[in-house]
């Protein structure tokens, strides 16, 4: 039996997998895993604003971050579709989710080094005047000055509160931050690049042209609903807390950091865990044919039969005239 159309890697080709090779059970494997990409492709845009405020960027780095997915989709989208139907296309589908879940654990990365915050910002106190004096020892809330400027209508502030005027950790270890979750970006766009093109290729090649249409709309269908459930499952995210504490201060709290992280780490397991079976559906498919194909094969039969039996007729009634009437 022709191994490139069975179920399996090496020589792992057990029976109970062949009566998966078929490509109705690869769109539903490989659409579960085109939902989770593509989830995880929209999640950092709802993100952003959070991962902002707590490593310090500014509007300029967050919008390179958001460019280096495009940059590793560029880089390398040419040279991959050019393979397209000379490779085992599902292996290398499988590889690029492994590498898509792989980019989304990496940049949830920077959360678990980055300094942690200091738990006296957010106490669990009721006393407002024992916080009070707290936070104004500490530096941490301005004093009001005992002179007024007439000139001036705005209250001083001591020099303690300069050192605190971000929410996010210490400013330091901002590039390493970015250079981190832009690996994972650019990553990730690299992951993306061979998708379209080898879907779409290795449909065309294992189902009749007719039907061509119906799996990758079946896989775009599923894949679209990826956005909506990014955002949606980034605003639940956000309404945890960064470090997964009980803490006083509601999500409207300029001081509120949600827990960003959550999202890139479940979407990247999910993406390696679906991409994982797709691997072991086979290189070709045996296209059967259809209803209308066999109709036409028997119509061609049926035609040459005619055709031949025709000719048979023809050189009868030469030999006859040949024998009835010589020249």
């Amino acid at each position: 039996m022709d191994t490139e159309i069975q179920c399996g890697i090496g020589r792992f080709k057990p029976n109970c997998l062949q009566c998966c090779a078929t490509m109705k059970i690869f769109t539903v494997f490989y659409s579960i895993s085109a939902l989770m990409t593509s989830t995880l492709s929209v999640y950092i845009a709802s993100q952003i604003t959070t991962i902002e405020k707590q490593f310090g960027f500014t509007s300029t780095q967050s919008g390179l971050l958001m460019s280096c997915n495009d940059i590793g989709y560029l880089a390398v989208t040419l040279f991959v579709s050019y393979f397209a139907d000379k490779v085992h296309a599902p292996r290398v589908l499988s590889f690029s989710t492994l590498l898509f879940g792989a980019a989304g654990i990496i940049c949830a990365i920077p959360y678990f080094v980055s300094p942690m915050y200091s738990k006296s910002v957010l106490p669990k106190t009721s006393n407002v005047s024992d916080f009070l004096s707290k936070m104004m020892s500490s530096g941490q809330l301005c004093e009001a000055s005992s002179t007024f400027d007439e000139s001036n209508s705005n209250m001083s502030c001591s020099s303690k509160s300069d050192t605190h005027t971000s929410v996010g950790v210490a400013n330091d270890f901002t590039p390493v931050a970015m250079a981190i979750i832009a690996i994972g970006m650019i990553i990730q766009g690299i992951g993306k690049s061979p998708r379209q093109a080898f879907i779409t290729t290795y449909i065309d090649n294992n189902v009749k042209k007719t039907q061509t249409a119906v799996y990758v709309g079946s896989v775009m269908a599923v894949a679209i609903f990826g956005p909506a459930l990014g955002f949606g499952l980034g605003g639940l995210f956000s309404k945890i807390y960064v470090t997964l504490e009980d803490v006083n201060i509601s999500p409207r709290d300029p001081r509120w950091i949600g827990a960003w992280w959550i999202g890139f780490i479940t979407f990247g397991i999910g993406s390696i865990l679906t991409g994982l079976p797709v691997m072991f559906f086979p290189k070709r498919f045996h296209v059967k044919p259809t209803k209308v194909d066999t109709k036409v094969v028997k119509k061609k039969r049926k035609t040459r039969v005619i055709e031949g039996t025709k000719g048979t007729m023809m050189n009868c009634n030469s030999n006859l005239k040949e024998n009835l009437f010589p020249n």
